[in-house]
Protein backbone atom coordinates (compact mmCIF):
# COMPACT_ATOMS: atom_id res chain seq x y z
CA UNK A 1 0.00 0.00 0.00
CA UNK A 2 1.52 3.24 -1.00
CA UNK A 3 1.07 6.33 1.49
CA UNK A 4 1.79 9.87 -0.25
CA UNK A 5 3.03 12.01 2.12
CA UNK A 6 2.55 15.69 1.11
CA UNK A 7 5.05 18.09 2.60
CA UNK A 8 3.94 21.19 3.70
CA UNK A 9 5.74 24.32 1.72
CA UNK A 10 5.63 27.57 3.99
CA UNK A 11 5.79 30.27 1.93
CA UNK A 12 7.05 33.72 4.20
CA UNK A 13 4.76 36.16 3.47
CA UNK A 14 6.53 39.90 3.07
CA UNK A 15 4.86 42.68 4.54
CA UNK A 16 5.83 45.95 3.42
CA UNK A 17 5.58 48.89 5.43
CA UNK A 18 6.61 51.83 3.16
CA UNK A 19 8.49 54.26 5.80
CA UNK A 20 6.91 53.01 8.86
CA UNK A 21 10.57 52.01 10.35
CA UNK A 22 12.51 55.02 9.37
CA UNK A 23 9.06 56.55 11.17
CA UNK A 24 9.71 54.60 14.31
CA UNK A 25 13.50 54.83 14.14
CA UNK A 26 13.42 59.10 13.78
CA UNK A 27 10.50 58.74 16.79
CA UNK A 28 13.04 56.39 19.07
CA UNK A 29 15.44 58.94 18.55
CA UNK A 30 13.89 62.06 18.63
CA UNK A 31 13.23 60.87 22.17
CA UNK A 32 16.29 59.80 23.30
CA UNK A 33 17.90 63.00 22.39
CA UNK A 34 14.61 65.05 24.43
CA UNK A 35 15.19 63.01 27.34
CA UNK A 36 19.10 62.44 27.61
CA UNK A 37 19.49 66.04 28.72
CA UNK A 38 15.85 66.55 30.27
CA UNK A 39 17.15 68.42 33.10
CA UNK A 40 18.17 71.73 30.84
CA UNK A 41 14.72 71.35 28.98
CA UNK A 42 11.76 73.98 29.85
CA UNK A 43 8.83 71.83 30.63
CA UNK A 44 5.05 72.40 29.68
CA UNK A 45 3.11 72.03 33.15
CA UNK A 46 2.87 68.10 33.18
CA UNK A 47 -0.58 66.76 32.96
CA UNK A 48 -1.13 64.79 35.94
CA UNK A 49 -1.23 68.22 37.44
CA UNK A 50 -3.63 70.01 35.46
CA UNK A 51 -6.57 68.88 37.52
CA UNK A 52 -5.02 71.10 40.43
CA UNK A 53 -7.92 73.61 41.74
CA UNK A 54 -5.63 76.59 41.06
CA UNK A 55 -4.33 79.49 38.36
CA UNK A 56 -0.80 77.73 38.64
CA UNK A 57 -0.19 78.25 34.63
CA UNK A 58 -0.52 80.89 32.77
CA UNK A 59 1.40 84.51 33.75
CA UNK A 60 -0.71 87.19 34.92
CA UNK A 61 1.38 90.07 34.18
CA UNK A 62 4.36 89.13 32.39
CA UNK A 63 5.70 86.57 29.80
CA UNK A 64 9.18 85.29 29.99
CA UNK A 65 10.17 83.02 27.39
CA UNK A 66 9.03 81.10 24.51
CA UNK A 67 5.76 79.48 25.89
CA UNK A 68 3.08 82.61 26.43
CA UNK A 69 4.61 85.52 24.22
CA UNK A 70 2.19 87.33 22.59
CA UNK A 71 -0.67 87.00 24.94
CA UNK A 72 -2.86 89.76 24.40
CA UNK A 73 -2.79 90.41 28.09
CA UNK A 74 0.17 90.42 28.93
CA UNK A 75 1.49 93.17 26.05
CA UNK A 76 1.16 95.71 28.91
CA UNK A 77 4.33 94.87 30.08
CA UNK A 78 5.83 95.18 27.17
CA UNK A 79 7.21 98.97 27.03
CA UNK A 80 8.83 98.09 30.45
CA UNK A 81 11.02 95.37 29.43
CA UNK A 82 12.41 97.42 26.85
CA UNK A 83 12.77 100.30 29.32
CA UNK A 84 14.58 97.77 31.67
CA UNK A 85 16.71 95.91 28.73
CA UNK A 86 17.94 99.26 27.87
CA UNK A 87 19.04 100.18 31.75
CA UNK A 88 20.77 96.74 31.61
CA UNK A 89 22.58 97.82 28.64
CA UNK A 90 23.71 101.36 30.01
CA UNK A 91 24.58 100.13 33.31
CA UNK A 92 26.79 97.11 31.84
CA UNK A 93 28.96 99.75 29.48
CA UNK A 94 28.49 97.52 26.56
CA UNK A 95 26.38 99.14 23.77
CA UNK A 96 22.79 97.43 23.00
CA UNK A 97 24.28 95.88 19.41
CA UNK A 98 27.02 93.58 21.67
CA UNK A 99 24.58 92.47 23.76
CA UNK A 100 22.42 91.59 21.47
CA UNK A 101 25.02 89.49 19.80
CA UNK A 102 26.01 87.83 23.15
CA UNK A 103 22.57 86.60 23.29
CA UNK A 104 22.37 85.75 19.50
CA UNK A 105 25.12 83.19 19.58
CA UNK A 106 23.36 80.59 22.24
CA UNK A 107 19.75 81.40 20.62
CA UNK A 108 20.07 77.98 18.77
CA UNK A 109 21.00 76.64 22.24
CA UNK A 110 17.89 78.32 23.70
CA UNK A 111 15.57 77.41 21.08
CA UNK A 112 16.19 73.59 21.62
CA UNK A 113 16.06 73.96 25.32
CA UNK A 114 11.55 74.33 24.96
CA UNK A 115 10.40 71.36 24.83
CA UNK A 116 7.05 72.26 22.75
CA UNK A 117 9.07 73.06 19.95
CA UNK A 118 6.13 74.48 18.13
CA UNK A 119 6.32 77.65 20.93
CA UNK A 120 9.42 78.31 19.95
CA UNK A 121 9.48 77.89 16.70
CA UNK A 122 6.84 80.15 15.62
CA UNK A 123 9.34 83.20 16.06
CA UNK A 124 12.05 83.55 13.40
CA UNK A 125 15.59 83.76 14.34
CA UNK A 126 16.28 87.07 14.88
CA UNK A 127 13.00 87.63 16.70
CA UNK A 128 13.39 84.41 18.78
CA UNK A 129 17.09 86.03 20.25
CA UNK A 130 15.25 89.38 20.14
CA UNK A 131 12.56 88.25 22.90
CA UNK A 132 15.53 86.49 24.87
CA UNK A 133 17.30 89.57 24.62
CA UNK A 134 14.22 92.30 26.07
CA UNK A 135 12.62 89.28 28.15
CA UNK A 136 16.58 88.09 29.61
CA UNK A 137 17.28 92.04 30.32
CA UNK A 138 14.14 92.70 31.95
CA UNK A 139 14.88 89.47 34.57
CA UNK A 140 18.08 90.72 35.57
CA UNK A 141 17.45 93.92 35.75
CA UNK A 142 14.45 93.66 37.83
CA UNK A 143 16.49 91.39 40.52
CA UNK A 144 18.91 94.63 40.54
CA UNK A 145 15.97 97.01 41.32
CA UNK A 146 14.33 94.42 43.31
CA UNK A 147 17.69 94.29 45.69
CA UNK A 148 17.96 97.69 45.68
CA UNK A 149 14.19 98.34 46.44
CA UNK A 150 14.95 96.12 49.73
CA UNK A 151 18.52 97.42 51.12
CA UNK A 152 17.36 100.60 52.40
CA UNK A 153 20.67 102.27 52.29
CA UNK A 154 19.18 105.67 50.84
CA UNK A 155 20.78 104.92 47.14
CA UNK A 156 18.87 105.37 43.95
CA UNK A 157 16.06 103.20 43.64
CA UNK A 158 14.20 101.62 40.90
CA UNK A 159 13.26 104.00 37.88
CA UNK A 160 9.43 105.66 38.94
CA UNK A 161 8.11 104.27 36.29
CA UNK A 162 8.28 100.22 37.66
CA UNK A 163 5.80 101.42 40.70
CA UNK A 164 2.64 100.66 38.51
CA UNK A 165 3.77 96.79 38.65
CA UNK A 166 2.20 94.67 41.55
CA UNK A 167 5.28 93.20 42.80
CA UNK A 168 3.68 89.95 44.39
CA UNK A 169 1.72 89.60 40.63
CA UNK A 170 4.83 89.76 39.18
CA UNK A 171 7.14 87.39 41.91
CA UNK A 172 4.43 84.82 41.05
CA UNK A 173 5.25 84.91 37.29
CA UNK A 174 8.74 85.08 37.46
CA UNK A 175 8.42 81.37 38.98
CA UNK A 176 5.86 79.43 37.11
CA UNK A 177 7.47 76.58 34.81
CA UNK A 178 6.31 77.25 31.78
CA UNK A 179 7.68 81.45 31.88
CA UNK A 180 10.66 80.88 31.84
CA UNK A 181 14.31 81.70 29.74
CA UNK A 182 17.19 79.30 29.22
CA UNK A 183 20.15 79.75 31.81
CA UNK A 184 22.48 79.99 28.72
CA UNK A 185 20.31 83.23 27.68
CA UNK A 186 21.20 84.14 31.54
CA UNK A 187 24.84 83.12 31.41
CA UNK A 188 25.28 85.53 28.23
CA UNK A 189 23.24 88.31 29.87
CA UNK A 190 25.26 88.19 33.15
CA UNK A 191 28.72 87.79 31.60
CA UNK A 192 27.91 91.32 30.54
CA UNK A 193 27.73 92.72 34.06
CA UNK A 194 30.50 89.98 35.90
CA UNK A 195 30.63 93.04 38.61
CA UNK A 196 27.14 92.07 40.18
CA UNK A 197 25.92 88.90 38.86
CA UNK A 198 25.60 85.66 39.50
CA UNK A 199 25.68 87.03 42.81
CA UNK A 200 23.24 89.48 42.89
CA UNK A 201 20.75 86.74 41.29
CA UNK A 202 22.08 84.27 44.14
CA UNK A 203 20.86 86.66 46.35
CA UNK A 204 17.46 87.57 45.26
CA UNK A 205 16.98 83.66 45.30
CA UNK A 206 17.65 83.75 49.15
CA UNK A 207 15.62 86.22 49.93
CA UNK A 208 12.64 84.43 47.95
CA UNK A 209 13.27 81.66 49.91
CA UNK A 210 12.65 83.72 52.88
CA UNK A 211 8.65 84.24 51.29
CA UNK A 212 8.52 79.97 52.93
CA UNK A 213 9.85 80.95 56.43
CA UNK A 214 6.93 81.53 59.06
CA UNK A 215 6.96 85.06 60.12
CA UNK A 216 8.15 83.83 64.14
CA UNK A 217 11.22 82.08 62.73
CA UNK A 218 13.71 84.61 62.13
CA UNK A 219 16.51 82.10 63.35
CA UNK A 220 15.69 80.15 60.07
CA UNK A 221 17.73 81.69 58.25
CA UNK A 222 18.92 79.66 54.91
CA UNK A 223 22.27 79.52 53.79
CA UNK A 224 23.72 81.36 51.48
CA UNK A 225 23.54 80.10 48.08
CA UNK A 226 26.41 79.63 45.89
CA UNK A 227 26.86 78.43 42.00
CA UNK A 228 30.70 77.90 42.31
CA UNK A 229 30.20 74.62 43.07
CA UNK A 230 29.63 73.39 39.58
CA UNK A 231 25.59 73.24 39.49
CA UNK A 232 24.08 74.55 36.47
CA UNK A 233 20.36 75.53 37.07
CA UNK A 234 17.93 74.76 33.82
CA UNK A 235 16.23 78.16 34.58
CA UNK A 236 15.21 80.68 37.27
CA UNK A 237 12.99 78.42 38.75
CA UNK A 238 15.40 75.42 38.90
CA UNK A 239 17.76 77.70 41.12
CA UNK A 240 14.79 78.39 43.66
CA UNK A 241 14.59 74.39 44.09
CA UNK A 242 18.07 73.83 44.37
CA UNK A 243 17.96 76.13 46.67
CA UNK A 244 14.80 75.26 48.87
CA UNK A 245 15.88 71.82 48.24
CA UNK A 246 19.02 72.21 50.35
CA UNK A 247 21.39 71.80 47.16
CA UNK A 248 21.65 68.38 47.59
CA UNK A 249 23.85 66.27 45.53
CA UNK A 250 23.46 63.21 47.17
CA UNK A 251 22.25 60.18 44.72
CA UNK A 252 19.39 58.47 46.40
CA UNK A 253 17.35 55.69 44.81
CA UNK A 254 13.92 57.11 44.09
CA UNK A 255 10.56 55.10 43.79
CA UNK A 256 7.73 56.21 42.24
CA UNK A 257 4.58 56.24 44.77
CA UNK A 258 2.52 53.64 43.82
CA UNK A 259 4.20 51.36 42.31
CA UNK A 260 4.99 49.53 45.39
CA UNK A 261 3.41 49.22 48.86
CA UNK A 262 3.98 51.60 51.21
CA UNK A 263 4.23 51.21 54.86
CA UNK A 264 0.77 51.87 56.40
CA UNK A 265 1.31 55.66 58.33
CA UNK A 266 -1.05 57.50 60.24
CA UNK A 267 -3.50 59.85 58.14
CA UNK A 268 -3.66 62.63 60.48
CA UNK A 269 -1.65 64.96 62.99
CA UNK A 270 -4.24 63.95 65.52
CA UNK A 271 -3.23 60.12 65.10
CA UNK A 272 0.06 61.39 65.41
CA UNK A 273 -0.22 62.94 68.98
CA UNK A 274 -2.64 60.23 70.01
CA UNK A 275 0.39 57.48 69.44
CA UNK A 276 2.52 60.11 71.20
CA UNK A 277 4.91 61.13 68.15
CA UNK A 278 5.95 64.82 68.39
CA UNK A 279 5.24 67.07 66.01
CA UNK A 280 8.62 69.98 65.88
CA UNK A 281 9.49 72.26 63.30
CA UNK A 282 13.10 71.83 62.20
CA UNK A 283 16.63 74.02 62.58
CA UNK A 284 16.87 75.06 58.76
CA UNK A 285 14.41 76.08 56.11
CA UNK A 286 15.36 73.44 53.85
CA UNK A 287 12.61 71.02 52.35
CA UNK A 288 15.00 68.18 52.96
CA UNK A 289 15.17 68.47 56.26
CA UNK A 290 12.85 66.12 57.41
CA UNK A 291 13.27 63.09 60.22
CA UNK A 292 11.72 61.08 62.83
CA UNK A 293 14.15 60.14 66.00
CA UNK A 294 13.45 58.85 69.17
CA UNK A 295 13.56 60.70 72.47
CA UNK A 296 13.97 60.12 75.80
CA UNK A 297 9.92 58.52 75.53
CA UNK A 298 8.64 58.97 72.25
CA UNK A 299 9.87 59.64 68.72
CA UNK A 300 9.95 63.19 67.05
CA UNK A 301 9.11 64.13 63.68
CA UNK A 302 10.69 66.99 62.88
CA UNK A 303 9.86 69.06 59.31
CA UNK A 304 10.83 72.53 57.98
CA UNK A 305 7.95 75.07 58.92
CA UNK A 306 5.75 76.47 55.66
CA UNK A 307 4.45 79.58 55.61
CA UNK A 308 1.67 79.29 53.07
CA UNK A 309 -0.20 81.94 51.00
CA UNK A 310 -1.12 82.58 47.38
CA UNK A 311 2.67 83.42 46.54
CA UNK A 312 4.09 80.88 47.92
CA UNK A 313 1.54 78.04 47.23
CA UNK A 314 2.21 78.31 43.49
CA UNK A 315 5.41 78.64 43.65
CA UNK A 316 5.17 75.04 45.50
CA UNK A 317 3.11 73.71 42.73
CA UNK A 318 5.57 74.83 40.19
CA UNK A 319 8.80 73.63 41.71
CA UNK A 320 6.68 70.00 41.88
CA UNK A 321 5.61 70.35 38.20
CA UNK A 322 9.46 70.53 37.71
CA UNK A 323 10.18 67.57 39.71
CA UNK A 324 7.62 65.69 37.85
CA UNK A 325 8.36 66.93 34.32
CA UNK A 326 12.27 66.00 35.06
CA UNK A 327 12.68 63.35 37.02
CA UNK A 328 12.71 59.64 36.51
CA UNK A 329 11.93 56.82 38.99
CA UNK A 330 15.36 56.24 39.10
CA UNK A 331 18.98 57.22 39.09
CA UNK A 332 18.19 61.14 39.82
CA UNK A 333 19.73 63.14 42.55
CA UNK A 334 17.18 63.20 45.57
CA UNK A 335 17.02 66.46 45.29
CA UNK A 336 14.42 66.44 42.42
CA UNK A 337 11.94 65.39 44.55
CA UNK A 338 12.49 66.70 47.74
CA UNK A 339 9.65 69.46 47.65
CA UNK A 340 7.16 66.56 46.17
CA UNK A 341 8.18 64.38 49.33
CA UNK A 342 8.23 67.37 51.59
CA UNK A 343 4.60 68.24 50.40
CA UNK A 344 3.47 64.09 50.40
CA UNK A 345 4.51 64.18 53.98
CA UNK A 346 2.68 66.99 55.22
CA UNK A 347 -0.19 66.08 53.00
CA UNK A 348 -0.26 62.77 55.27
CA UNK A 349 -0.73 65.00 58.11
CA UNK A 350 -3.77 66.54 57.37
CA UNK A 351 -7.38 65.16 56.87
CA UNK A 352 -9.54 67.68 58.35
CA UNK A 353 -9.50 71.21 59.51
CA UNK A 354 -8.49 70.17 62.70
CA UNK A 355 -5.20 68.25 61.34
CA UNK A 356 -4.64 71.98 60.35
CA UNK A 357 -5.39 73.67 63.56
CA UNK A 358 -3.24 71.13 65.22
CA UNK A 359 -0.12 71.86 62.61
CA UNK A 360 -0.80 75.66 63.14
CA UNK A 361 -0.40 75.14 66.79
CA UNK A 362 2.63 73.09 66.54
CA UNK A 363 4.35 75.62 64.15
CA UNK A 364 4.89 73.40 61.54
CA UNK A 365 2.17 75.74 59.37
CA UNK A 366 1.08 79.13 59.04
CA UNK A 367 -1.37 79.98 56.80
CA UNK A 368 -2.98 83.14 55.12
CA UNK A 369 -5.55 80.73 53.47
CA UNK A 370 -8.47 79.59 55.89
CA UNK A 371 -8.45 76.15 56.89
CA UNK A 372 -10.76 74.73 54.46
CA UNK A 373 -8.99 76.18 51.56
CA UNK A 374 -5.76 75.16 52.99
CA UNK A 375 -6.56 71.14 53.29
CA UNK A 376 -7.88 71.65 49.99
CA UNK A 377 -4.27 72.87 48.65
CA UNK A 378 -2.57 69.55 49.89
CA UNK A 379 -5.29 67.09 48.93
CA UNK A 380 -6.54 68.48 46.23
CA UNK A 381 -4.63 66.17 44.08
CA UNK A 382 -1.22 67.52 44.44
CA UNK A 383 0.75 64.48 46.05
CA UNK A 384 -1.54 61.70 44.06
CA UNK A 385 0.83 61.26 41.63
CA UNK A 386 4.09 62.77 43.32
CA UNK A 387 7.71 60.93 43.25
CA UNK A 388 8.82 60.85 46.73
CA UNK A 389 12.84 59.65 47.69
CA UNK A 390 14.16 57.64 50.09
CA UNK A 391 14.23 60.01 53.36
CA UNK A 392 10.65 60.54 53.10
CA UNK A 393 10.21 56.48 52.59
CA UNK A 394 12.47 55.90 55.27
CA UNK A 395 10.29 58.07 57.77
CA UNK A 396 7.12 55.60 56.93
CA UNK A 397 9.36 52.60 57.08
CA UNK A 398 10.27 54.20 61.03
CA UNK A 399 6.27 55.11 61.65
CA UNK A 400 5.46 51.67 60.33
CA UNK A 401 8.01 49.77 62.93
CA UNK A 402 7.35 52.06 65.76
CA UNK A 403 3.83 50.94 65.48
CA UNK A 404 4.89 47.52 65.41
CA UNK A 405 6.82 47.75 68.33
CA UNK A 406 4.77 49.77 70.78
CA UNK A 407 1.21 49.03 70.46
CA UNK A 408 0.72 48.46 74.03
CA UNK A 409 2.30 51.52 75.00
CA UNK A 410 0.48 53.24 72.58
CA UNK A 411 -3.11 52.13 73.42
CA UNK A 412 -1.93 53.40 76.78
CA UNK A 413 -0.78 56.65 75.94
CA UNK A 414 -4.07 57.16 73.39
CA UNK A 415 -6.01 56.31 76.45
CA UNK A 416 -4.86 59.04 78.34
CA UNK A 417 -4.23 61.72 75.35
CA UNK A 418 -8.38 61.12 74.46
CA UNK A 419 -9.44 60.97 78.13
CA UNK A 420 -6.82 63.37 79.44
CA UNK A 421 -9.66 65.73 81.13
CA UNK A 422 -11.73 63.29 82.58
CA UNK A 423 -8.58 61.61 84.42
CA UNK A 424 -8.02 65.11 85.28
CA UNK A 425 -11.20 65.52 86.85
CA UNK A 426 -11.07 61.93 88.46
CA UNK A 427 -7.82 62.69 90.19
CA UNK A 428 -8.86 65.95 91.64
CA UNK A 429 -12.20 64.22 93.00
CA UNK A 430 -9.58 61.52 94.23
CA UNK A 431 -7.55 63.96 95.90
CA UNK A 432 -10.43 66.05 97.85
CA UNK A 433 -12.09 62.52 98.94
CA UNK A 434 -8.75 61.76 100.42
CA UNK A 435 -8.38 65.04 101.61
CA UNK A 436 -11.44 64.45 103.28
CA UNK A 437 -11.21 61.14 104.91
CA UNK A 438 -7.85 62.33 105.95
CA UNK A 439 -9.22 65.38 108.12
CA UNK A 440 -12.85 63.12 108.97
CA UNK A 441 -10.05 60.20 110.33
CA UNK A 442 -8.26 63.39 112.28
CA UNK A 443 -11.46 63.99 114.10
CA UNK A 444 -12.36 60.91 114.71
CA UNK A 445 -8.90 60.40 116.60
CA UNK A 446 -9.13 63.45 118.44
Amino acid sequence: MNTSISNSVHTPIIVEIPGELDELSQASQKLETAYSNIFNKIHRFPASLRSLDGDYIVPRMVSIGAYHHGRPELQGMEEIKKAAAHHFCRDSGHSPEAVYEKVLAVAGDARSCYTDGGAAGALEGDDFASMMLRDGCFLLQLVLWFLQDCSGDGKRGPPPFTCQVNSLALLRDLFLLENQIPWAVLEALMACRAAVFPAALCEFVVYMGKFFQLHTDTDLLAKPLDLDGGYRPAHLLALLHFHQSGGSSTTEELRLRGLRSLPPVVTNAVDFAEMGIKLAPSKTAEFRDMALTQGLLFPELSMPPLYLAELTASWLVNMAAFEASTGVPHGATSGEYTVSSYLTLLSALMDREEDVRELCAKRLVQSELTDGRTLAFFKGGLTSYAYVNDRYMAILSQIAGYRRRRRLWIAVHKFVYTNFRTIVTLLSVVSVLVGLFKALLSLSKA
